[in-house]
This record gives C-alpha cells, structure tokens and sequence, in this order.
C-alpha cells in the first residue's frame, strides 16, 4: 500500500515545483509557446504517402532504387510531424520514423530520426527562410563501422500540397556528395 501513497506524494510534489511556472489562467509562464504558422506548415504533410527512394551507395554510381509506403500525423497537440515508413530494401523488411519540430523560442526546426537498420538516432537541426516549405538541416550522424560520426546536410522541400522531396548529402564542402533522395507523393 505505499507504492500509491509514494505515487501520491510525488505527484503533489510535482505540482507544488510547477506552481511558479504556472500563470493564473493555466498556461505556461513566459512566451506563448503553443503551435503557430511553421506547425501548421507542417499539418499540411499529414496523410498517406507513396515515396520513390534512391540511395547512391557510391558517388555517381548506379543508384538503388525502392519504394516505400509512410503515414504522417500530428502529434503533441500539433507541436510536432511524426513520419513512420515502412519498405522491402534489398529482401530486408525496412522501419523509420522520423519527428520533426519547430521550436518557436530558439526559432530552429529540428528532426529526429531512427530505423531498424541501425543503432544511433540521427539529430539535425535547421533553417527555413520561407516558413517550412524548404527546410536545410545539417549535424552529424553515426555510420556504422567509422569511428567518427560522418557530417550531413538534408534538404526537404515541399513541392505542393502533393508532393516533398528529402535530399541527403554527406560530407561537406568540395567533399559533400547526394546520398539519398526521396520524392514522397500523397495517396489520394
């Protein structure tokens, strides 16, 4: 019987810590933070998608092309776009997901991404200087076998209601070479 004892305490305990942040009518002190025009950016990329990937698996080689099914939708009280894919890469059964955000205090969008093909999570941030139709991230990602995390850049750009483009490069400068693109289509 003092586990929910102990669950109640703690609970009070949050609330009384949270009080000072809290205004009179409920809400957060400080800034507005609840979504504005870059989250209903990215309402617009809710839906059923059809992708078209290519992967270069070597600089102007042949790329590996496949397709892919993903569902985006709104998550957090329309805070942030959660993607989740799903595709047959090479006789592997392939899962990503992917959040993407806009912070509205530091002003930077940022993604995070994870699959079943590996380990580390990816974390980029970025910039858009038209309100979320073309966003550029850059950071760094794990690949696996380097010892080093490898310099990336991606650049997702919204074509029209109907249709996004994700391009991913890696490296940088003279060195930067396209790995990835995806050209998402929405199923009507």
């Amino acid at each position: 019987m003092r586990h929910p004892l102990v669950l109640a305490l703690a609970a009070a305990a949050l609330l009384l810590a949270a009080r000072p942040l809290l205004s009179e009518d409920k809400k957060p002190a400080g800034d507005d933070d609840s979504p504005g025009p870059e989250h209903a950016a990215m309402a617009r990329w809710s839906g059923s998608w059809t992708r078209s990937i290519k992967l270069w698996m070597k600089p102007g080689g042949k790329p590996f092309e496949m397709t892919s099914s993903a569902e985006i939708a709104m998550i957090m009280d329309g805070r942030f776009s959660r993607m989740t894919a799903t595709s047959d890469m090479g006789g592997h059964k392939y899962t990503g997901e992917s959040t993407i955000g806009f912070d509205r205090t530091t002003k930077k969008w940022s993604v995070y991404a994870v699959d079943n093909m590996g380990t580390a999570p990816t974390f980029l941030e970025g910039t858009s200087a038209d309100g979320g139709k073309t966003i550029e991230f850059a950071g760094t990602m794990t690949v696996a076998g380097k010892d080093t995390p490898m310099k990336t850049r991606w650049v997702q750009t919204e074509k029209g209601p109907d249709e996004i483009v994700m391009e991913m490069y890696k490296g940088e400068g003279k060195d930067e070479v396209k790995m990835m693109e995806v050209v998402s289509r929405r199923r009507k």
